[in-house]
């Protein structure tokens, strides 16, 4: 069964390192060309067009280029001492069917000393989970 707290990572697991590509978030924006970009320049405008207040991000996060969000995260995933083959490995087991939920718990228990310390670095849980 579940465990009710792994909701509240919701996308973070995105945001780590694994094998099928650098990150599900990683591989896109690298994609789009908005690694060097901060994520208020990559999304200057909310859903409705108007320019994004940011609520709820950091000013640490929206001014931050994406490279140096994601070398922040793999900075202190190394300064944990968690093992990123770990990381990755779990984070294959993700789609595996019968599998998924107990992967998921296990990563976030595995990382929530990364989640933790970035917290108290100044990031939000938006930062860390939209």
């Amino acid at each position: 069964m579940a465990i009710a707290w792994v909701s509240q990572f919701n996308n973070f697991a995105f945001r780590l390192p694994n094998d099928e590509n650098e990150g599900a978030y990683r591989e896109v924006i690298k994609q789009q060309g908005n690694l060097d970009k901060t994520y208020k320049e990559t999304f200057p405008f909310n859903v409705f067009g108007e320019p994004d207040d940011f609520k709820g991000y950091s000013q640490l996060y929206i001014n931050q280029t994406r490279r140096e969000f994601f070398d922040t995260i793999d900075r202190v995933i190394k300064e944990t001492g968690i093992s990123v083959s770990r990381i990755k490995k779990l984070q294959g087991l993700r789609n595996k069917p019968g599998i998924k939920k107990d992967s998921w718990q296990v990563l976030y228990k595995l990382v929530f000393p990364v989640y933790k310390k970035l917290r108290e670095m100044g990031y939000t849980n938006a930062d860390l989970r939209i």
